[in-house]
């Protein structure tokens, strides 16, 4: 916008220019006449448009001038700003990893959605990008819905029959003791 306001006054200063160039050629021989005629009213008039006319092209001038500074320091401000945006780039990655690592952390350890949101300052769970659709009516809420112990996959497959897609059950492993398996509907 500001380098468009700078072609404007170059075109705005060409204008007055030419219109001061012919102004003063048409001033000089108007000068001569009154001056033979001893008119002084006309001759003040000549000289004070002249004056107001070149009085108008130097404050044009002065504005191009200023806006034209206020550009170069917008620039350098803008430069700044970005040099100061890139450099904690890094740092927010940093932070965002460690946000991540401590929603899982928190999710895991049986956290609610609902209330890490309100842990942090979140109103509505559509502003986090982290927000799970959560249902309380969802069996995956209560750990003693979803864990079912040392049953055999027949079985966990049985209780999750005619269950809606997603729903699942975890159960420990019938061949390698100390893990865990997953039957999912």
């Amino acid at each position: 916008m500001k380098r468009t306001a700078i072609e404007a006054f170059n075109e705005t200063i060409k204008i007055f220019e030419e219109q001061f160039e012919t102004q003063e050629k048409y001033s000089r021989e108007s000068l001569e006449r009154y001056q033979r005629e001893g008119n002084e009213k006309e001759i003040q008039k000549i000289q004070n448009n002249s004056q107001r006319l070149r009085s108008r092209v130097k404050e044009i001038h002065d504005s191009k001038r200023k806006l034209e500074q206020d550009l170069k320091q917008q620039v350098s401000d803008n430069r700044e700003i970005d040099k100061k945006m890139n450099s904690l780039k890094p740092d927010l990655m940093q932070l965002r990893k460690i946000r991540d690592q401590y929603l899982i952390w928190l999710t895991q350890k049986g956290t609610r959605q609902k209330k890490i949101n309100e842990w942090l300052g979140i109103k509505n769970d559509a502003d986090d990008s982290y927000s799970l659709e959560e249902d309380d009516s969802s069996p995956h809420h209560d750990e003693c819905t979803w864990y079912v112990g040392d049953i055999k996959r027949s079985r966990a497959e049985e209780m999750l029959r005619g269950k809606c897609d997603g729903t699942f059950l975890i159960r420990e492993s019938q061949s390698q003791k100390g893990s865990y398996a997953c039957s999912v509907v």
